[in-house]
């Protein structure tokens, strides 16, 4: 069982330097320590954790990243029980008053995201009162006739069609398969004299 410091360097060497002597108290065995615009030595950190790990770090802040954005370190934390101490809140999931600290973080990330998800659904609602029709916009008809007559006549390809009439993949894909699946209602209904 080791035990790690983290640190996100900062323009402040002063805090730097805090970091590092708040962390050493903790006798961790390596302070791994990022610049201030990547997360090389986190990952090397995060892959070297391994079950009842501590983990040091003086704030959450440290991670640079949304509570839905933690979610991934959470799970492998609690997964893990990697003892976390968060210096500055006074949180150590290994003492009784923190000891569901992981759960009730992964909690807050789950409402984060209904929350998100409802005021997302509220304002498409609202838009669409407001005449905003949201999504991509429909292909004139005359395009959708040339993906059609592309792919029947021609028996070209999705990629190539979506290059040669100049629409993603996806909406060939998509007229394409509406239409072959029209073609298949029509031809069964045909075949028993449904009109």
């Amino acid at each position: 069982m080791a035990s790690y410091g983290y640190i996100k360097k900062t323009s402040e060497m002063t805090k730097i330097i805090e970091q590092v002597n708040t962390i050493s108290q903790y006798e961790v065995a390596n302070i791994f320590i990022d610049d201030d615009n990547t997360s090389v030595e986190f990952q090397v950190l995060y892959e070297s954790l391994e079950k009842g790990d501590s983990l040091v770090i003086t704030s959450l802040s440290v991670f640079e990243q949304t509570l839905r954005q933690l979610e991934e370190l959470f799970l492998k934390l609690h997964e893990l029980n990697i003892r976390l101490i968060i210096v500055n809140e006074g949180i150590d999931t290994s003492e009784s008053s923190s000891s569901n600290y992981f759960r009730i973080m992964l909690d807050l990330v789950q409402m984060e995201k209904v929350v998100a998800k409802q005021l997302t659904l509220k304002r498409m609602a609202k838009a669409r009162e407001n005449g905003i029709v949201g999504g991509r916009p429909s292909l004139a008809q005359k395009v959708i006739d040339e993906i059609i007559y592309l792919r029947k006549q021609h028996k070209k390809s999705i990629r190539q069609i979506a290059s040669e009439c100049d629409v993603s993949v996806g909406s060939v894909y998509k007229y394409v398969t509406q239409n072959e699946e029209l073609n298949t209602i029509v031809s069964e209904k045909e075949e028993f004299g449904v009109r």
